[in-house]
């Protein structure tokens, strides 16, 4: 791979691991939003009877309807943040299908063709296909674990049981389609495998 396509390449990596970084923040904001969301939810069983609010009922007797109903902003309010992350995370995942998009292209448009249709390494430096394969790796995972949060999402209403809004919880918080280390490891292989020309020019 010449020294041109592989700057090209390593740029496009470059972008995936900015979007990448911002998707670490959106995922962790919107954790919190979950667990928000959740917590809300397991109160409300309680908050339906009036007598749980005991005494406090006879000296204030609209407490219990406007506990509940400021309960009910509180959840209007986090389920709307929740679902701006989530498009986010969409805006994240359409990112990413762009660059894969761009190293298909690169890929497709080099003349003479690449031997062995890209998959051949020269040293240390990445194959072409490594390149492209990589960035599509990432994309789908990523857009899958999109696919799974919207799910999990969903299942925040206001009847649903404890065990399995605990279940949300932790699912969201895992993100099971994702290996954090097998992501770092894809993203590095590339960029530690091509010089960075910014670096040879501080030099």
């Amino acid at each position: 791979m010449g020294d041109h396509i592989t700057q090209k390449f390593r740029a496009l990596f470059v972008k995936a691991n900015d979007t990448l970084g911002r998707w670490t923040a959106t995922q962790s904001r919107a954790s919190a939003l979950v667990v928000s969301a959740a917590m809300v939810i397991e109160r409300l069983p309680e908050l339906a009877d009036d007598q749980r609010f005991g005494p406090l009922k006879e000296r204030f007797p609209t407490l219990p309807q406007a506990t509940r109903e400021a309960q009910a902003v509180a959840l209007d309010r986090v389920m709307t943040n929740l679902r701006e992350e989530i498009e986010y995370f969409d805006e994240l995942v359409k990112e990413l299908d762009r660059l894969q998009r761009n190293a298909a292209s690169l890929l497709g448009g080099m003349d003479p063709p690449p031997p062995g249709g890209g998959g051949l390494r020269r040293g240390p430096t990445p194959a072409v296909a490594e390149c492209v394969l990589g960035l599509r790796d990432l994309w789908r995972i990523h857009r899958d674990e999109l696919a799974i949060k919207r799910a999990l999402v969903d299942e925040l209403t206001c009847d649903a049981l404890m065990s399995d809004l605990e279940e949300v919880k932790a699912l969201f918080a895992a993100e099971p389609n994702l290996d954090p280390d097998a992501v770092r490891r894809l993203v590095d292989s590339i960029l530690d495998a091509t010089p960075d020309p910014q670096a040879r020019r501080r030099q």
